[in-house]
């Protein structure tokens, strides 16, 4: 479309119009119907369209350029111990640098260390009075908290600016950038969930890596892993890479083609064990992701009498103590004698070995509020929408 088109197709206005026409062709783009047919079709699938006049109250936006500063956002304090009404994000962090991150599923107050190690859950009531009290808000933010990776592993929202979704086919050029670092550092950084079986074709908003915290430790000689993310930060930044430390998390910007993409590295204890747990083998189509297989898992871990940790793996439930990291042993404690390792990476193939074990789906698919069908993929059926999408 020409631009004098584009203005002919901008409003009328009464009053005289003093605008330049580089102005009036912006206002005129906003308004034209490829606009509007984008917008329709990124409300529909969900995903933000462009906005003149909403601005997102967590931000601040400077007129003369496009730099966004983020505010501090203290979560509201928590009035009333239902733990049915809790709020849908509460993280807070010990002065100690413990996190504690509120369960939907077992209604409990989850508790990770720095370097990994999982804490003894606390008890609603006892959580939130920890929660109200934390006066500092770098301790308690809502921006933060949407990242932070707790008991079960969550998908983290965007950290950078700039970045977009990814065809999975150039996830291997990510990683060739990610340890080109690492091994400066001596580590390798494993790619997680859908990451560790890359599928041409299918999209991901980020990728999920990591890194074992005792390795770097050792071989950047740091006295802790808080040093060690440090110094692993700045090995980053050297290389040229813009980054971003949150929690046991180092975010790095990736640039592969003519975009930006996000690698989320986690820093935890035994890594590469670690890393087996976070691979899963989703059937092509299925309606779940490896964040249903990994709370199957945990809800199989209960009714044995263990407890799940994704980076540690079958725990003593009241003593926290290991009791197996092998993936083959912990399918024979869960599903019986003769399950293999094989038969935890998905939903489906759980059910195949053990179908008792659709009592556990039955029950989250029966609460439509339920974290679980939260995280469930959304099907879109609709023709327009997908060739829009295609466009």
């Amino acid at each position: 479309m020409k631009i004098n088109e584009l203005l002919n197709e901008a409003p009328k206005k009464a009053k005289p119009d003093n605008r330049n026409w580089v102005q009036k062709a912006d206002d005129a783009v906003r308004g034209s119907f490829p606009m509007k047919a984008i917008q329709t079709m990124q409300g529909a699938i969900g995903k933000p369209g462009p906005d003149e006049k909403k601005v997102d109250k967590t931000k601040t936006v400077t007129k003369k350029g496009t730099k966004i500063v983020s505010k501090q956002v203290p979560n509201k304090k928590i009035e009333v111990l239902d733990p049915s009404n809790m709020p849908a994000v509460a993280v807070f962090k010990t002065p100690r640098g413990e996190t504690y991150s509120w369960d939907p599923v077992k209604k409990l107050w989850n508790g990770n260390t720095e370097d990994g190690r999982v804490l003894k859950p606390l008890d609603v009531k006892r959580g939130v009075k920890f929660y109200n009290s934390i006066k500092d808000p770098k301790m308690k933010d809502a921006n933060e908290s949407i990242n932070v990776k707790g008991n079960i592993l969550k998908e983290g929202g965007n950290i950078f600016q700039g970045t977009a979704d990814f065809d999975q086919k150039i996830i291997p050029d990510m990683m060739k950038q990610i340890n080109g670092v690492m091994t400066k550092a001596g580590v390798k950084a494993l790619p997680i969930g859908s990451g560790a079986t890359p599928q041409a074709g299918k999209m991901s908003g980020d990728l999920d890596m990591i890194a074992d915290a005792g390795q770097l430790i050792k071989n950047l000689k740091a006295p802790d892993v808080k040093t060690a993310k440090i110094e692993l930060e700045k090995m980053f930044q050297q290389a040229g890479f813009e980054t971003k430390k949150t929690g046991q998390i180092v975010h790095v910007k990736t640039n592969v083609g003519d975009s930006a993409q996000q690698v989320d590295i986690m820093v935890v204890d035994n890594g590469e064990t670690a890393s087996k747990f976070h691979v899963h083998d989703i059937p092509k189509g299925s309606p779940y992701k490896g964040v249903h297989k990994q709370i199957m898992i945990a809800d199989l871990a209960k009714e044995k009498g263990f407890k799940w940790s994704p980076y540690k793996g079958l725990v003593n439930r009241d003593t926290n103590e290991l009791v197996s990291n092998d993936l083959d042993n912990i399918a024979k404690q869960l599903i019986g004698p003769n399950a293999t390792a094989s038969d935890l990476g998905s939903v489906e193939s759980i059910l195949a070995k053990m179908p008792s074990a659709k009592e556990i789906v039955d029950k989250y698919e029966a609460d439509p509020n339920s974290a679980w069908m939260k995280k469930k993929p959304q099907q879109e059926n609709n023709e327009i929408i997908d060739a829009l999408r295609r466009i």
